[in-house]
């Protein structure tokens, strides 16, 4: 009875230990430690990826190792501790797949009594240390990048060259280039190349690279087989054979700057890991900000740039050049426009541009209600063209987003620095046009045209005064014509011109007859007023680089370049005879008939210095006083 109640016992024990071993989701094995399998679950079959428990156990114990060493040094082990747990040991499965897993032994007594039998479980965890290599690998690779980022000594070229090194490195790809796009036209900023194959500097067609599709994805793109898809009627695979490829777009102040992209000429055996993909990524930002940085370094530098020449510009027309040409370089991808308040402070007239087609050029006039910057007297900036206050100014074509910036100095309007975005200026744009357009004119540009037009606006405020202050300085603020300090100067200046080329220097002195009777009959302020039309005359008469002035009161004189004497005399003949013609009315009365007495003289002939020839002119100008005025008189002509 008791024995029967045992050997019930045990079969029961001996069967749900079957039911354990047949059911664990792990595998299980028994072997002996020779290396013979006894026995094993269909668990342990499978991660091996045999057919059946039965094709496994045909197969000895150390085959299945990757290395067979593995199993001699655990049984060596196994010996000496009698148990181990959670082994990490790399197995081959059938298809000679190597794998992890982990295993805990044990030994057992044989029926001999003697510990001739291993028995132990296993558990694949691939996937565990492909995830704990992948972990690795990244924290190796952002280290690396890190390190890059954080090198004080390497210029951008330099830290982008070691990033495109990394990143070649990191996902197996021979080629890995930084390209700026612009439109179509794509330009290899940096590129680490076999043999040099891609160099720095060359562009290329955009639509001759993968990086197409990338920005039209506006995303990481990937591919590992080109010659197996469509792809392979692409020009970057019929021209290079570039069969894997994984590239991101670069943004750069809110703006798609390019691609950071690497690529090889042969397939990969597997997909790109999500961690490559992440990791690219985390290369792009970065690249993005340095790019960002060394953007706002080389506008501050153009804007330093900008005051400097504008403080040596001699004329507001010198500065208008200095505008363009930088408005170009800071600006690359907007046209603009500087207009400047004329001097009946309703009109702002066009007096710089840039852009390719101009920016609206039909536009080069207009009055300063037609701006709501100077209306509202602050930035006015149209993002949306359906929701915001259009300017008259800008005609019926709407730009899709434009910035108007009031220039002011010293609390008063001089013009409008005017910028727009068009879909053309779209950097690298495929089917992105509105994201690309607004980000041409975010925030950050914004402020940089306030900082523009303020250094514009001081500029020409300074040029304004200054040419104020010389033309006070040189003219004659009743006639408007030159000073005698300014005629001496000039007389000296081009008595010198004349000795350098040898060419003969006319110089006439004139006076209005019997002035003081006009003086006396009508008044001073009649007195003025013919003189101011006589001024008027004389710029009528003359030649653009003729030097007319009023050399004291009533008398005047005129510098004639290139003139002989016959030249001259002619000239001041010509000069009578308009004089007698001046009708000039004050009050209802005409003060005329105006006569002139004239003198003439020339270089060399009548003296070797500015000094002789004026005096000779004088002194022919008061033989015609003495002759009875209203005439000509030419000075002798003197000997050396």
């Amino acid at each position: 009875m008791e024995r029967a109640r045992a050997e019930k016992a045990l079969r029961r024990g001996e069967e749900r230990y079957r039911q354990l071993f047949e059911r664990n989701p792990g595998g299980v094995f028994r072997t002996t430690v020779d290396g013979r399998f006894l026995d094993c679950n269909e668990a342990f079959a499978a991660i091996f990826g045999y057919p059946s428990r039965a094709a496994i156990l045909a197969e000895p114990a150390h085959g299945l190792y990757a290395d067979p060493a593995d199993r001699a040094a655990l049984m060596a082990r196994l010996q000496d501790q009698g148990a181990l747990h959670n082994m990490e040991i790399r197995f081959r499965k059938a298809d000679g797949t190597l794998f992890w897993a982990l295993v805990s032994e044990g030994l057992l007594e044989g029926a001999d009594g003697s510990l001739s039998i291993l028995e132990g479980t296993l558990l694949d965890v691939s996937e565990r240390k492909r995830a704990e290599e992948a972990l690795r690998e990244s924290e190796a690779s952002i280290l690396s990048l890190y390190n890059i980022a954080s090198a004080q000594n390497l210029s951008f070229n330099d830290k982008a060259q070691a990033i495109l090194e990394l990143g070649c490195q990191r996902f197996g790809l021979e080629i890995g280039i930084l390209a700026k796009v612009q439109g179509e036209r794509y330009e290899v900023v940096a590129v680490r190349s076999a043999a040099n194959a891609i160099v720095r500097g060359a562009v290329l067609e955009l639509s001759d690279t993968y990086c197409r599709e990338t920005l039209a994805a506006r995303s990481t793109v990937s591919f590992t087989h080109a010659g197996g898809s469509p792809r392979k009627a692409h020009p970057a695979y019929s021209a290079w054979g570039m069969e894997s490829y994984l590239g991101a777009p670069v943004r750069a102040a809110g703006r798609i700057f390019g691609t950071l992209n690497f690529a090889a000429p042969d397939p990969r055996p597997e997909p790109f890991k999500p961690a490559d993909l992440e990791f690219l990524k985390l290369m792009t930002l970065w690249l993005g900000g340095e790019l960002e940085r060394e953007q706002r370094n080389r506008e501050i530098v153009l804007l330093s740039e900008l005051g400097g020449l504008l403080q040596t510009c001699d004329s507001t027309g010198e500065a208008y050049e200095v505008i363009s040409r930088q408005g170009r370089k800071l600006f690359p991808d907007l046209a603009g426009a500087v207009y400047r308040i004329g001097g009946s402070r309703t009109e702002l007239e066009l007096v710089s541009s840039w852009g390719e087609s101009g920016p609206l050029a039909d536009v080069d006039l207009f009055r300063s209600e037609d701006c709501w910057s100077l209306r509202l007297g602050r930035d006015h900036f149209v993002e949306d063209p359906g929701v915001d206050l259009i300017c008259r100014h800008v005609g019926e074509r709407v730009p899709p987003r434009y910035l108007c910036v009031p220039m002011m100095a010293l609390g008063e309007a001089l013009g409008v620095l005017h910028l727009r975005a068009e879909p053309a200026a779209d950097t690298g744009n495929l089917g992105g046009t509105a994201q690309a357009v607004a980000a041409s004119l975010n925030e950050a540009r914004r402020r940089l045209a306030a900082a523009v037009a303020e250094h514009t606006a001081m500029a020409l405020a300074n040029l304004s005064l200054r040419e104020t202050l010389r033309h006070q300085s040189i003219r004659d603020p009743l006639t408007n014509l030159f000073n005698r300090r300014y005629f001496e100067e000039s007389l000296e200046r081009e008595i010198r011109r004349a000795q350098r080329r040898g060419t003969p220097l006319g110089l006439v002195m004139l006076d209005l007859d019997r002035f003081k009777g006009f003086n006396d009959s009508f008044g001073h302020e009649a007195g003025d007023v013919l003189l101011r039309s006589f001024g008027e005359l004389l710029r009528c008469k003359l030649r653009g680089e003729d030097v007319p002035c009023r050399y004291g009161g009533e008398e005047f004189a005129l510098l004639l370049p290139e003139a002989t004497l016959e030249a001259t005399r002619a000239r001041a003949e010509e000069l009578r005879l308009a004089a007698k013609g001046l009708q000039v009315a004050y009050q209802g009365h005409f003060l005329g008939p105006v006569t002139l007495s004239l003198g003439v003289a020339v270089y060399p002939d009548q003296g070797l210095s500015g000094h002789a020839v004026l005096r000779a002119a004088d002194a022919a100008l008061y033989q015609s006083k003495a002759n009875g005025r209203d005439r000509v008189t030419a000075a002798l002509q003197i000997a050396g």
